[in-house]
């Protein structure tokens, strides 16, 4: 009786992986890549410290059928294609409906590491606007399903 359990068991463990498997492989057929249209405002929050933080307002599309949480891994602000400014601290994630084009705020504080570079930036808001760039990775994640996105340079300013 004992082993009839057992195999009983294991049976329905085998399904179980089955199905999820399968949810899994049909999840990652159907997802499709998040874009970001364009960025439409870049200002200037805060600054406390050697954190800047930015308010970012972009135009962001999620062709899929169900909304995407989004979460900054690791990311770089750059000055041009060689300068860091420093990097992204960690921020909440964002939510981004299902089958929309949306303008979502974000948020962005960012710990200066090249201080030098932080009066380029300050330009901004005096009429000149710097090329600022982010680089680095981000994960979007559904109930089941992850995935990491490269940014390479994206551009953040006109």
């Amino acid at each position: 009786m004992y082993q009839e359990n057992i195999k009983s068991i294991n049976k329905r463990l085998f399904y179980f992986v089955l199905i999820l498997t399968t949810t899994m492989a049909v999840g990652c057929a159907s997802f499709q890549e998040i874009k970001i249209n364009n960025v439409s405002n870049v200002t200037l929050k805060g600054i406390n410290n050697n954190v800047v933080t930015f308010d970012i307002t972009a135009s962001i599309e999620n062709p899929n059928p169900y909304r995407i949480k989004v979460k900054p891994l690791d990311l770089k602000v750059m000055l041009g294609d060689q300068t860091e400014l420093g990097k992204v601290k960690p921020m909440d994630r964002l939510v981004i409906a299902k089958k929309s084009i949306k303008n979502y705020t974000i948020s962005v504080p960012i710990e200066v590491s090249n201080i030098l570079s932080l009066g380029s930036a300050f330009n901004m808001f005096s009429g000149k606007t710097p090329d600022l760039r982010i680089t680095g990775k981000i994960r979007a994640s559904t109930w089941l399903y992850g995935k990491t996105f490269e940014f390479n340079g994206y551009k953040l300013t006109k």
